[in-house]
């Protein structure tokens, strides 16, 4: 399927584009090139619709991400002759695309034509940030209780608690404390070098804030306290394991609920 065919055309309206030097987004900006490449790279593998805003946003045509190479990121070229031609004429693109549902952002200078793999691109030098949007709306995925991931949080005193993971998302996780290790935890506290090996995935090292806490009772009269937590400056890296792991539990989920 051609980009032309996937429903935008030029007439389409924008949607609202955070603006990646405003304040108010500072803290979901990746600077390092060793992230920004990560996270391009991530674009690439899972093939993702980008869309190129231009002329004020006024205009845009839709791409895909071809790879990168020295410092530079090759796009595929408008189909049609016209937009190619305005596209190397204009200077300054927004491109924006969604990765797991996380929206990445970037802005291009200018695109220069070129060939990757023998094929017609357009290139352009790899942007010097990029715009992970991490808002709170994250999607929540469930944990499986049959086959319980474990949260390893140390402990001010050098010892350390494995607490069962009740939901994870982008954002942070959600931890189960039975009574009698519950108080060990408060609002605001924050916890250093907290671990989880994700199944497939591999270790996840973070620090984390309590954002509540409160006492749940389960239809056989347990009781217990869920703790919800936030990751605190999650890299990149990390935070794309988190996505990757979200993403795959997903689709074996569904692939089970087909077969029966």
């Amino acid at each position: 399927m051609s980009v032309v065919e996937e429903g935008i055309t030029s007439e389409s309206s924008a949607p609202d584009l955070e603006l990646a030097d405003s304040d108010a987004f500072s803290k979901y900006l990746l600077h390092t090139r060793t992230e920004i490449a990560f996270v391009l790279n991530a674009v690439v593998q899972r093939d993702c619709l980008l869309c190129a805003y231009f002329n004020g946003h006024q205009s845009h045509f839709l791409t895909r991400l071809y790879g990168l190479a020295d410092d530079k990121l090759y796009l595929t070229p408008p189909p049609d002759e016209a937009t190619y031609r305005r596209v190397l004429d204009t200077e300054n693109f927004t491109v924006t695309t969604s990765l797991d549902r996380v929206k990445v952002q970037f802005q291009i200078e200018d695109f220069r034509p070129s060939v990757f793999a023998g094929r017609q691109a357009l290139a352009a030098d790899l942007p010097d940030s990029l715009l992970r949007l991490q808002r709170r709306e994250y999607f929540r995925m469930a944990m499986s209780m049959s086959q319980p991931v474990k949260c390893q949080v140390p402990l001010r005193d050098g010892s350390h608690l494995d607490l069962v993971i009740l939901d994870i998302s982008g954002g942070g996780i959600g931890l189960m404390a039975m009574d009698n290790i519950a108080h060990h935890f408060e609002v605001e506290r924050v916890y250093a070098n907290c671990k989880v090996n994700l199944p497939e995935e591999g270790t996840l090292q973070f620090n984390m804030g309590v954002r509540n806490m409160f006492p749940v009772t389960t239809k056989s009269g347990a009781r217990y306290t869920r703790i919800g937590c936030e990751f605190l400056n999650l890299p990149g890296t990390r935070l794309t394991m988190v996505q990757r792991f979200i993403t795959r539990i997903e689709r074996e989920r569904k692939a089970k609920l087909t077969r029966f």
